[in-house]
C-alpha cells in the first residue's frame, strides 16, 4: 500500500462530544483525501424503488482479466473519499481481477463535522442505506456484470452497513471488516453482538487496540458465529487505533506494517470465499492452491 494520507488529531482532540458513538474517543480523526486513485466516477440507480441517484467510484484494476467475482466497499462515515479508501479499492482490483466498486451510500452526505454526528448518524438506519446496498449488489450479480460470487471490505461504520445487510439477505459470500463499529447498533437501539448474531456469511475482523473485545480474538462475535458453524477470523492490531487502515499515516513504519498486514488478511479471505469457492475462476490466487 503506497497511498500516504494526512490527519494529526484523534477523534477526541477534534470534538469532545464523540465520546461513546461508532468510533472510540482515541481513534484517528478525518484524513485527507487519496490523490493516487485512477478509477472513474458513475451514477447508479439504487433504492427500493430504483430512483435514488448514487455515485459509485468503478476501481481502476489496471487491465487485470476479470476472475467473475466482485468487492463492495462500503465506506466509514467520512464517506468514499476518506483518505486511501478509494486507493485500497484499486490495489484490490488489480489483485486477482475483482470488479470493486465504492458506492456513496450517504449520496453526497457525509459526516462533515464530529460536533454533529449523533444527529448526522440517525438520517442512515438500515431501513435506508440497506436498499442502496442491495441494489449494488444485484447489479454487480445481474447479466450485465455477471460476477458469481460477492464480498465486502468494510470499515468503521461500513461493517455496521454490510452487517445489516447480510441479515436481511443480501447475497453477500463474505464481510472483511476493518476496524469494525459494531457498536453503531446503539444509536438505534440495538446490540452489537445481537447485530453479529444476525449476519449469514463467513467474517474478518480486523479489530484495532482501543476497538471493543468482543471484536478481537476469543469476543463475543466470534463466538456466536462459530455457534453458528459461520467461519469468523479474528486479527488484533495492538500497536493500531481505530481507523489505521484508510487513515493511518504510512510515514509510521507500524502503521504500513500493519495497513499491508490487514489488507493480506482481506485477500486471503476473498481467495477463500470468493474465488476459491467459483468453479470458474482462473485467478492466481486459486490456480496456485
Amino acid at each position: 500500500v503506497a497511498c500516504r494520507v494526512s490527519q494529526t488529531k484523534s477523534m477526541a482532540e477534534q470534538s469532545g462530544s464523540c465520546g461513546g458513538c461508532c468510533c472510540p474517543k482515541t481513534a484517528l480523526g478525518k484524513a485527507s483525501s487519496c490523490t493516487e486513485s485512477t478509477g472513474k466516477l458513475e451514477e447508479w440507480s439504487v433504492g427500493a424503488d430504483g430512483k435514488e441517484k448514487m455515485s459509485v467510484y468503478i476501481a481502476n484494476g489496471g487491465g487485470v482479466k476479470k476472475c467473475g467475482c466482485a468487492v463492495v466497499f462500503v465506506p466509514d462515515v467520512f464517506g468514499i473519499d476518506s483518505g486511501r479508501t478509494k486507493a485500497l479499492a484499486d490495489l484490490v482490483a488489480s489483485r486477482c481481477g475483482y470488479e470493486v466498486v465504492v458506492p456513496d451510500v450517504f449520496l453526497g452526505n457525509p459526516l462533515d463535522s464530529l460536533d454533529n454526528i449523533a444527529t448526522w448518524i440517525v438520517q442512515f438506519p438500515a431501513s435506508v442505506v440497506v436498499p442502496r446496498l442491495r441494489s449494488v449488489v444485484e447489479r454487480l450479480r445481474g447479466a450485465e456484470h455477471n460476477n458469481k460470487r460477492v464480498g465486502v471490505f468494510s470499515f468503521c461504520w461500513g461493517a455496521w452497513c454490510a452487517a445489516h445487510a447480510s441479515a436481511q439477505g443480501v447475497e453477500l459470500d463474505c464481510l472483511c471488516n476493518f476496524h469494525p463499529s459494531f457498536r453503531c447498533e446503539g444509536f438505534f437501539g440495538g446490540s452489537d453482538v445481537g447485530l453479529a448474531t444476525s449476519v449469514r456469511c463467513p467474517m474478518l475482523m480486523c479489530g484495532a487496540s482501543d476497538d471493543p473485545d468482543n471484536v478481537k480474538p476469543g469476543g463475543e462475535v466470534e463466538k456466536v458465529l462459530q455457534e453458528k458453524k459461520l467461519r469468523c477470523v479474528t486479527h488484533p492490531f495492538p500497536d493500531m487505533k481505530h481507523g489505521f487502515c484508510n487513515r493511518g499515516e504510512l510515514s509510521d513504519p507500524q502503521v504500513s506494517r500493519d495497513v499491508d498486514k490487514a489488507i493480506e488478511l482481506g485477500f486471503e479471505m476473498l481467495c477463500a470465499e470468493l474465488c476459491g469457492k467459483n468453479p470458474d475462476c482462473e485467478c492466481p490466487c486459486v490456480a496456485t492452491k
